[in-house]
């Protein structure tokens, strides 16, 4: 599989977006169709992990809006990853004397 596509240079001649996104997708499914998990060997693609062995909790930008935070809580819940739901970044702290 080669690393260097020259997409740059590829687009170079296209003047609309969705002709640069359609070559770029050509791209990928030419040159990343073999690590589709279907057609991938069963010993690389692993179906069940652990996300809690890698994930410790998941905190959501303090200025997402509340649709969001509940998406995430819901995720977090159904894969059981503890979620502190938004930060507090930037609330205001009261001075210490």
């Amino acid at each position: 599989m080669s690393a260097n596509w020259k997409i740059d240079e590829a687009v170079q001649n296209i003047n609309d977006d969705n002709g640069i996104m359609d070559e770029i997708i050509k791209r990928l499914e030419k040159h990343m169709n073999q690590w589709i998990k279907d057609k991938m060997p069963k010993e690389y693609y692993v179906n069940d992990i652990d996300l809690e062995s890698y994930i410790s909790s998941v905190v959501v930008n303090p200025f997402a809006e509340d649709w969001y935070v509940a998406l995430i809580k819901n995720l977090c819940e159904e894969y059981k990853i503890k979620c502190d739901g938004r930060s507090h970044l930037y609330e205001r702290k009261d001075k210490i004397s």
